[in-house]
């Protein structure tokens, strides 16, 4: 078996090409099973006829254009057979004893994923690289420092968040782990949305985020002619900055915390900064490892830097700001108020809050307005006054005291993090006496105190003093937000529901692993295949499951700038959309709800759910006709779209499956109510179509056994003494889970109903044949020329499960028709072929994401038509 497979990548630099390929071979240990794999990007100097004079183990590929570092790459890893990628750029020199250490390294830890090492620069033996570290500033930075060689004796390996991949290894699989980048199908390797440069870094955060490490081995050397494969940096180095920054924000600041902490230590401690101690606090609770999650004020300082960085790509790259919020509900605004003293201003009592959506505010905040004079004759208005402004609870400004006539102060740069609102809080300062004699004012007016006390007490209640600053306006990048002089003090206009661009934000846990996550980003992959503009925006409501999910993470925003919302929700909890959204997300919108539901008839009590909403869609006709009967709105038929990459080769070592046996697959969530799921059935019509077991085998997997311990305990008593299963009992990640539906044979789900069936169409998908109930939502996609329909029995519900209430109606499969279509499965492999072919067919042909997609089309070109 091989080993390791170099990955070198050429475009030009045939000599350089050369002397790598010599070096490389004359330090690989002797023995070593390997295979080397030069992918020409259409070089021009000669390299592609020299490439065909190499003997093996040396291959090579040809692009036909110019594709890229990424997809360079890529090509060469989807040739590769070893279960090592080593990723290098043919400028490299190779120094003995470079590769056995970083072998070692990943032989003896499964969870390191990638591992680099040192690289020194051949023109003057100084160190380029020792792994890339984050900065507090948005700065990735190449580690130039080594520690000492007794050091590294001890401590050959470095954990670091990124390591470039000129020189690098990582084990195949993980490296050819599909991820999704932007709208582009789900592929393995790198990124291609990099253009030569940034690959490496995301690569490396997304081995992070999936639980592996990565390090640098400080006992492995190369030498390295800098820049000679990549030349001098460009401008397109900006846009893969931006396309880093844009697609980790959140994990950069996680690592980037540390050195946040050092450098506010380090400032301290030469006191080139004052700071309070709350800042000394935290920046040491950091260092010594006693924070768990990025503190705020460390978040809110990296992601501010970022914001800037954003704000310098952008005009690198020649983008436009983007348009900012239009809903005066997005702008809030408390603690100022109208009042005799002067009509054209207001006043606070002791302070006032302004939160402002994202986008408002690039480069300043400033508060304009005028100071009173004092009476010289009523000392409650006398004294000193001034402001302190405070962004996002964090940066600070003070004005004090601030002279009679006309102020300006605010904030340059202010602390401002992209995505985010922010929260402009301004104090009265000067004004603590006046205040505190106010308040005994107010909470004495009822008590029989002496009058010169109480006429004393009256005097400062109406806190003339706080009322002499007056505030005329709210300034944001020398934009007026609020002008006091205006009878509407807010500076914009609400756009009508028509204005906003048509297209769809897809809101729901796309991060989710449960099934109501997986419906939006089935609705994701189905938009996505179409022209229409569409927004992923990830649902604050709270949700029990896993959040780890990371197909459509990079792509989540938190605003929803087109005219058609989708909530992927159950209905009890929708009355929360405003409370964790806020007033204006569903405002001016055509608010859809995408209902699931598995019974002939639909809760009465959900009903009210629909006030939040204009129409619905719905996965199926079956839970089309439940809804229709009962709500006041269009119920529309969107069913869910099915598309995955289909696992290659045998998965069934994966899970330590038989490969000598026919094997038949439920799957479920604990948290679906294992009544209407239906294990049981499952497990007994296994038992009578195999008493013996011989050559069949049973999996279950189900996850969430902790939350549902009685039902999981029956579970496992249903299974007792069955010699030939296998139950997982844990959540997967949506690639295993098609993985497991690959490595099975047939997939048996004698549900007692369901509202469209997702684990059934996925089976479909992969092209397996499946024995399904034959009633409800499935019944509209398997028959028996795809499939196994089985018969059913309606029963009337003898008690109440969860939302499935005593007295409604659901299906009892029969078992002994499960069993025999179960014998004849297994006794016949070319009926499991035909129908598993046919069903991948009608899945595609049915539920293709374009298939889909269309149907969202043509319901938004109707929206077109209504009149105003």
């Amino acid at each position: 078996m091989i080993k390791v497979s170099f990955i070198i990548p050429l475009h030009n630099g045939l000599e350089l090409t050369k002397v790598c390929l010599r070096t490389l071979q004359e330090t690989l240990p002797a023995g070593l099973e390997h295979e080397i794999i030069f992918v020409d990007d259409v070089s021009t100097d000669g390299t592609r006829e020299w490439l065909k004079t190499l003997p093996a183990p040396c291959r090579f590929v040809l692009n036909v254009e110019n594709a890229g570092y990424a997809a360079t790459n890529n090509a060469g890893a989807a040739m590769a057979t070893g279960e090592y990628l080593a990723l290098i750029n043919n400028d490299l020199e190779f120094l003995p004893g470079w590769l056995e250490p970083m072998l070692a390294a990943l032989d003896s830890d499964p969870n390191l994923g990638l591992v680099g090492n040192v690289q020194r620069r051949v023109k003057d033996d100084s160190i380029d690289h020792a792994g890339i570290r984050f900065r507090a500033n948005a700065k990735l930075e190449h580690i130039q420092e080594l520690p000492s060689a007794a050091s590294i004796r001890r401590r050959p390996v470095r954990f670091v968040p990124a390591v470039t991949a000129a020189c690098c290894i990582v084990r195949r699989e993980v490296f050819m782990r599909p991820r999704r980048d932007g709208h582009i199908p789900a592929q393995p390797g790198f990124r291609v949305s990099y253009r030569n440069g940034g690959e490496d870094v995301d690569l490396c955060l997304n081995l992070l985020e999936w639980g592996y490490r990565v390090a640098v081995v400080l006992s492995s050397v190369v030498r390295h002619h800098v820049s000679a494969s990549r030349g001098e940096a460009r401008p397109h180095d900006e846009a893969n900055s931006r396309n880093l920054f844009g697609y980790w924000r959140d994990v950069i600041i996680r690592y980037s915390t540390g050195d946040w902490a050092k450098q506010k230590l380090r400032a301290w401690r030469e006191g080139t900064e004052v700071m309070p101690w709350r800042t000394v606090v935290t920046a040491l609770r950091v260092r010594a490892g006693f924070v768990s999650r990025t503190p705020r004020l460390a978040w809110m300082e990296i992601g501010a830097a970022i914001f800037y960085e954003e704000l310098h790509w952008r005009k690198v790259l020649g983008l436009p700001r983007p348009p900012v919020a239009d809903n005066p509900k997005d702008y809030v605004l408390t603690g100022l108020k109208s009042d005799t003293l002067q009509h054209e201003t207001q006043a606070m009592r002791e302070k006032f809050t302004a939160v402002l959506p994202p986008g408002v505010i690039e480069k300043n905040i400033f508060i304009n307005g005028f100071v009173l004079p004092a009476d010289p004759d009523r000392r409650e208005t006398q004294g000193d006054i001034g402001l302190r402004l405070t962004v996002n609870g964090i940066q600070t400004a003070t004005a004090f005291p601030l002279p009679d006539g006309h102020f300006n102060c605010g904030i340059d740069k202010p602390l401002l993090v992209t995505d985010e609102p922010v929260r402009l809080q301004v104090e009265l300062l000067g004004t603590d006496r006046e205040n505190t004699l106010a308040w005994l004012g107010r909470v004495t007016a009822r008590w029989p105190l002496p009058r010169t006390w109480r006429d004393r007490l009256e005097r400062y209640r109406p806190q003339v003093k706080n009322r002499r600053i007056r505030i005329s306006q709210i300034v944001c990048d020398e934009r007026p937000i609020y002008d006091f002089k205006k009878r509407r003090p807010l500076r914009i206009e609400a756009r009508e529901n028509k204005e906003y661009p048509l297209g769809i934000n897809v809101v729901g846990w796309l991060r989710a692993e449960l099934g109501i996550g997986e419906s939006a980003r089935c609705m994701a992959r189905a938009v996505a295949a179409t022209d229409l503009p569409h927004a992923f925006v990830d649902m604050k409501l709270p949700c029990l499951n896993r959040m780890g999910d990371q197909t459509f993470a990079a792509q989540l925003q938190k605003t929803n700038p087109y005219r058609v919302n989708v909530f992927h929700i159950d209905p009890p909890v929708s009355g929360d959309i405003d409370h964790h959204h806020g007033d204006a997300f569903r405002d001016n919108r055509r608010n859809i709800a995408y209902w699931a539901w598995e019974l002939p008839e639909f809760p009465d009590q959900w009903v009210e759910a629909c006030q939040y909403y204009d129409e619905i869609w719905c996965p199926s006709a079956f839970v089309r006709d439940a809804i229709a009967a009962k709500v006041p709105l269009p119920v529309h038929v969107m069913p869910h779209s099915i598309d995955f990459i289909l696992p290659e080769g045998d998965q069934r070592p994966r899970f330590d499956l038989p490969t000598d046996r026919t094997s038949f697959l439920f799957l479920y969530d604990l948290n679906s109510y294992q009544e209407r799921k239906n294990p049981h059935a499952v497990i007994d019509a296994y038992r009578q179509a195999f008493p013996d077991e011989a050559g069949v085998h049973l999996v279950i997997k189900t996850q969430n056994p902790e939350r549902n311990p009685a039902a999981f305990s029956r579970l496992k008593a249903a299974l007792r003494g069955l010699k030939h299963t296998t139950l997982i009992a844990r959540t997967l990640e949506r690639e295993e889970v098609h993985a497991l539906e690959a490595a099975c044979d047939v997939f048996v789900s004698l549900h007692r109903s369901e509202g469209f069936g997702l684990a059934v169409a996925e089976a479909m998908f992969v092209g397996k044949p499946v024995v399904s109930t034959d009633w409800s939502a499935t019944a509209e996609f398997v028959h028996a020329e795809n499939g196994c329909p089985v018969p059913v029995d309606l029963i009337e519900l003898s008690e109440t499960h969860g939302p499935y209430e005593k007295g409604q109606i659901w299906a009892n499969p029969r078992v002994a028709d499960a069993a025999d279509a179960m014998r004849r499965l297994a006794a016949n492999p070319e009926l499991r072929q035909r129908l598993g072919a046919a069903a991948a067919r009608d899945i595609r042909a049915q539920f293709s994401p374009a298939a889909i997609g269309a149907r969202y089309a043509k319901r938004l070109a109707a929206m077109q038509l209504w009149p105003d």
